[in-house]
């Protein structure tokens, strides 16, 4: 089964938005990271990549068109750093307008809830 996760990366001093998809599977799990202009993808095992709160992450070009996805964060009193290298995607549009998809269809199954909770509550 697999498990569709989207975020916005909080990136210190970043001008541009920056979002990310993350696909679950079994045992790895793939990142689509979309700029609005440019697109990325990472792949991962599962045991890499479990961003936490209070992390900072990091998102620096590497000069061959790929970037590097980072974030670190404290556990257990000991600093943590996880690095993934993003390829550019093959179609930046196409996996665009997929993550795009994906919030707007998260949006109005949460919309959709609210109403039904506050039309159960006035009830």
């Amino acid at each position: 089964m697999t498990r569709h996760t989207c975020l916005k990366l909080e990136i210190p001093d970043a001008t541009d938005l920056i979002f990310q998809k993350r696909t679950r599977f079994q045992a790895h799990f793939e990142l689509s990271i979309i700029d609005g202009l440019n697109a990325w993808l990472c792949n991962a095992s599962g045991e890499q990549g479990f961003q936490q709160l209070g992390s900072v992450d990091g998102f620096t070009d590497l000069a061959d068109g790929c970037n590097r996805l980072s974030w670190t964060f404290e556990k257990d009193g000991s600093e943590l750093d996880w690095r993934l290298k993003c390829r550019p995607a093959t179609d930046s549009k196409k996996l665009t307008v997929g993550i795009l998809d994906f919030l707007v269809d998260a949006n109005i199954r949460l919309s959709v809830r609210f109403f039904c909770i506050v039309c159960w509550l006035k009830f």
